[in-house]
């Protein structure tokens, strides 16, 4: 694996941004930086804060690296709809200033038009809309800017199309507007090459127990003693995950967690295995802490603005393979996904089941924060639901 450092002095604006504490703080795996570079993705960060320096070691994707990616889509979508690039795709031309740019000859007698690109991974609204804020570089007459994304939310495609921007979604979409163009088209998925992942900070059951446990107390997080407790787990395993995550600048000294970059990050290793069931159990018959609803209808329970259907098939937790194994026998497999009464998986974690709440007249509930993370898994409708979601009665971690 390729690193690069980087030495930078600590801009008083960044040095005293909130989340950092004294540094900038910069995501692990997968979301960009929030603190101001919304077109960088840094992974695998040391920071170094007493000399007024930050070493930045990268060992994933540069911004460099996903432009010139985006800069090659961009090539392709044209040339599959039939258009043709009549100008320089390395960004280097003398009055350009690194600007990373293509002109297409639009269809007929319509002319040339000039795209500044911008390549992003994950298009969240939030960063969509810093890099609206950060757009400085003043235009070429005529230019349009154009954003790829691995993934572009209907939120966020909104709100570039609102500034006149256009966009590639690499699963297949593409929106240009300009004097004399007007393309809405669908094209061949392009998804980005993937550079080698970092060793992952959050490992196994004890490193997704003490994620959660920081992301269900931010203010205020619980010792190793008693998430170990808990989660049914050693505090010699939550100590060294507790380690892992300072040493990925995913929580601070004081064990507070640093947001939203932990959400995220744990969101990228939540997988729970889904089986469909034939029947609904009944509720009555299982405690919290034995059975708990989650995703969707967890998340309705907790205010947020997710429409349920009154017959919704509910998505389930059990604690151990064991009670997931009797729940097959006693309710039946349903080979239809379709078709299934309910969905139910053992839970990432024994903490998921442990802070699970009573519903009258339903099944347990499990905390937010874990209905949240399900919700995380679909990175398009379920990041629009997380976007307009602002809780009351617990602190907003995403």
């Amino acid at each position: 694996m390729s690193t690069a450092s980087w030495h930078w002095s600590v801009e008083p604006a960044l040095a005293d941004h909130p989340e950092g504490h004294g540094f900038v703080v910069a995501s692990y795996i997968g979301i960009a930086s929030r603190v101001g570079v919304p077109d960088f993705s840094l992974f695998g960060v040391l920071l170094q804060t007493n000399t007024g320096q930050l070493e930045y070691v990268l060992m994933r994707t540069l911004r460099a690296d996903i432009e010139d990616q985006a800069i090659q889509t961009v090539a392709d979508a044209i040339s599959e709809l039939g258009l043709e690039v009549a100008g320089s795709l390395d960004g280097h031309s003398p009055d350009s200033a690194g600007d990373q740019s293509v002109v297409i000859k639009g269809p007929g007698d319509s002319g040339e038009v000039s795209l500044q690109i911008h390549g992003i991974t994950v298009a969240t609204p939030e960063r969509v809309a810093a890099l609206l804020r950060n757009r400085r570089r003043p235009h070429r007459k005529g230019q349009v800017d154009l954003l790829v994304a691995d993934a572009l939310p209907e939120t966020s495609r909104k709100l570039l199309e609102a500034q006149g921007w256009a966009w590639i979604d690499r699963r297949g979409e593409m929106d240009l507007r300009a004097p004399g163009v007007f393309i809405r088209a669908t094209i061949r998925p392009q998804p980005r090459d993937s550079a080698p992942r970092p060793t992952q900070p959050i490992r196994g059951i004890a490193g997704v127990s003490w994620a959660l446990a920081l992301l269900m107390n931010p203010q205020n997080p619980p010792g190793v003693r008693a998430t170990a407790r808990d989660a049914n787990l050693s505090p010699s395993t939550i100590s060294t995950a507790k380690q892992q995550l300072q040493d990925a600048a995913l929580s601070r000294d004081d064990n507070t967690p640093v947001i939203p970059e932990l959400f995220w990050a744990l969101a990228d290793v939540w997988s729970p295995q889904r089986v469909a069931l034939a029947s609904l159990p009944d509720p009555e018959m299982f405690t919290p802490q034995e059975l708990a609803v989650t995703s969707d209808v967890a998340a309705s329970l907790h205010a947020a603005p997710v429409p349920i259907l009154a017959d919704q098939p509910p998505d389930l937790y059990v604690s151990s393979q064991a009670d997931l194994r009797r729940l097959q026998a006693r309710f039946g497999n349903e080979s239809n996904w379709p078709d299934r009464a309910c969905s139910a998986a053992v839970a990432p974690t024994p903490l998921a089941l442990h802070t699970a709440t009573a519903h009258q007249g339903s099944f347990g509930v499990v905390h937010a924060v874990v209905a949240a993370l399900d919700l995380a898994k679909d990175r398009v409708r379920g990041a629009e639901i997380l976007q307009n979601w602002h809780p009351n009665d617990f602190d907003r971690v995403w």
